[in-house]
């Protein structure tokens, strides 16, 4: 569960910009929620604040995905890099990019 500063860039840069299928986009006149499925098993959620009290509530993601390699190709150019794609130590490849409101979301696929 996400609660964005900004909720229409938000919705913009995981719609449009990243193309993560939309399950379902709730909007009501004083409460907005949509679940992104950007893979099998993922849910990502933003939610208008409502009762969250903490202005600076932020997130890191880590979504295992099928090939790391392919989605890097597609999302390097399309957000900030926070890493670029890496083996890692722990059995995996990854890298991590930044959306616009400075949240990491880190791909990963194991070897």
């Amino acid at each position: 569960m996400y609660y964005p500063k900004d909720f229409g860039l938000m919705d913009d840069f995981y719609r449009n910009k990243l193309k993560w299928p939309v399950r379902t986009d709730f909007n009501d006149p004083d409460y907005r929620v949509v679940l992104f499925e950007p893979g099998e098993n993922i849910i990502v959620e933003l939610l208008t604040r409502g009762d969250q009290k903490d202005e600076n509530f932020r997130f890191k993601a880590s979504l295992e995905v099928e090939d790391v390699v392919k989605l890097w190709e597609e999302y390097k150019e399309l957000a900030p890099v926070a890493h670029k794609l890496r083996d890692n130590s722990w059995g995996d490849r990854s890298f991590s990019v930044v959306d616009p409101e400075g949240n990491h979301l880190t791909f990963f696929t194991k070897f």
